[in-house]
């Protein structure tokens, strides 16, 4: 709970994003991908309630022996675009009423820590409601992105050197009642939470699998 608003964090668990199947059952150290979500989750100061929304069997078995509210099948669309966070947080909260900010995780970001959790809920909270979303500094120079002409000729893409920052996906947060009017977690008043590097590798594939275990402590 932030004061007196009441927090629902909706954990999204998909049995498979591009090419990594059953990633939430995949190990990091000696925890599943989704144990790592749940268990952040679960440290958070502000959250008062975790739902989870799966069409994996493992992660609804699982949820349902721990006596948490699971949600079976996801809505259709690309898993990684933030529009389809949304959907999947709406859906949900048709049918668990009475919370006043809800802050969506995926099992694809392992390595973000409670207080990332709860620093992307407080910004949300304090600026009126309005969305907030977990970011990281990319890694790549401003300058070094270009896009070519039909005669592969390069152009600069950016004029400056000003620091970009990526969505990472690791947390959502948005007041219900803003997301429902908006149905996106995008929109001009949105704000970022800024995370380090180290805790904000998405997992899509085995690759970022084998990184995620070099950076897992």
């Amino acid at each position: 709970m932030f004061e007196k608003s009441k927090v629902l964090a909706i954990i999204l668990a998909p049995l498979e994003i591009k090419s990594l199947v059953r990633r939430n059952t995949r190990t990091l150290g000696e925890k599943s991908l989704f144990a790592w979500s749940l268990d952040c989750a679960s440290k958070s100061a502000l959250v008062d309630t975790i739902a989870i929304n799966s069409d994996d069997s493992e992660v609804i078995d699982l949820a349902r022996s721990m006596s948490i509210r699971v949600f079976e099948g996801l809505p259709p669309g690309d898993r990684e675009d933030q529009s389809w966070f949304a959907r999947s947080a709406l859906r949900l909260l048709t049918e668990m009423p009475g919370y006043d900010l809800v802050a969506v995780l995926d099992t694809g970001a392992p390595l973000r820590h409670p207080a990332d959790i709860d620093g992307c809920i407080e910004i949300c909270a304090t600026n009126d409601g309005h969305p907030a979303v977990t970011v990281s500094e990319s890694m790549s120079a401003p300058s070094d992105w270009h896009y070519l002409g039909s005669d592969r000729a390069m152009r600069p893409v950016f004029e400056d050197e000003r620091k970009l920052y990526r969505i990472n996906r690791a947390v959502m947060a948005s007041a219900v009642e803003r997301l429902s009017l908006n149905a996106s977690f995008l929109t001009e008043n949105t704000r970022a939470f800024i995370m380090p590097q180290d805790r904000s590798l998405y997992i899509r594939n085995k690759t970022d699998l084998n990184l995620a275990r070099g950076l897992a402590p």
